[in-house]
């Protein structure tokens, strides 16, 4: 069997939203992977300490983790090999506009992440989507940030964010929008990944709108069953959902297993 570089998104790919549960056929499909000889990565818009606090690290023994969407990336140690920060002036800009706009924002950096403000059901909604416990409401002090997270009902229009000089917004699948570094994507990230690796060409597993260009560069792009219609129109096969055995059975169909 061909050795191949799997990527793997987390939250609506690897673990169900609703539950906060990792199927036990996932669980299965990774080993068999792993015992096939496949290299397998994460990528992700959670950071490192979001993937410890789930416990999302070890499933597996990872060769390698894309993280905060591309930005920041660690080797199969969990080493820091690639880090980028979003530029203060465009945290301070969005934080203007989130104030104006009423809205709490995340500040996340590589060591602590804080909440602008009290949690309204935007943040405690998309929390509980992504089974996290809050954070700290704190007064930002200008620590290095990764990337910001903006919580707003489904549907909302983030354009305004992508206004701002060297940022631009990702709608979730929940109330919230991802804000990231202008430039960078999962496959950037990913791009940078398969150099350290010494690898060229990959296969990912995805479920939402942060995902369409890791499937639009992939030589081969599964969507999830749940997924968004948009990463469908652009993936090559639609498995089942995240709770109906999905990655299994693209393993088996696929033959990657």
């Amino acid at each position: 069997m061909e050795k191949r570089v799997i990527f793997f998104d987390v939250d609506g790919t690897l673990v169900d939203g609703a539950t906060g549960i990792v199927a036990e056929s996932t669980k299965q499909a990774l080993q068999a992977l792993r015992k096939a000889g496949h290299i397998l990565c994460l990528a992700t818009g959670r950071g490192m300490r979001s993937l410890q606090l789930g416990g999302f690290d070890k499933l597996i023994d990872w060769d390698g983790y894309v993280c905060n969407t591309g930005q920041m990336l660690y080797d199969h140690e969990k080493n820091l090999i690639f880090e980028k920060y979003i530029d203060a002036d465009a945290v301070y800009e969005a934080l203007a506009l989130a104030k104006k706009n009423k809205q709490v924002m995340l500040l996340e950096g590589k060591d602590h992440s804080i909440l602008t403000d009290e949690a309204d059901d935007y943040v405690i909604q998309t929390h509980e989507f992504i089974h996290e416990e809050l954070e700290p409401v704190a007064e930002y002090d200008g620590f290095p940030v990764i990337m910001m997270m903006v919580f707003a009902p489904m549907g909302y229009d983030y354009r305004a964010f992508d206004q701002i000089s060297g940022i631009r917004a990702i709608p979730g699948m929940s109330a919230f929008a991802d804000i990231v570094l202008d430039g960078f994507s999962k496959v950037s990230g990913i791009e940078e990944m398969m150099r350290a690796l010494g690898e060229q060409g990959y296969i990912c597993f995805g479920d939402s709108l942060n995902d369409i260009e890791m499937a639009k560069h992939a030589d081969y792009a599964i969507c999830m069953g749940n997924g968004h219609d948009a990463l469908k129109a652009v993936s090559d096969h639609v498995t089942g959902g995240v709770d109906e055995d999905g990655i299994w059975d693209a393993c088996k169909e696929l033959c990657l297993i």
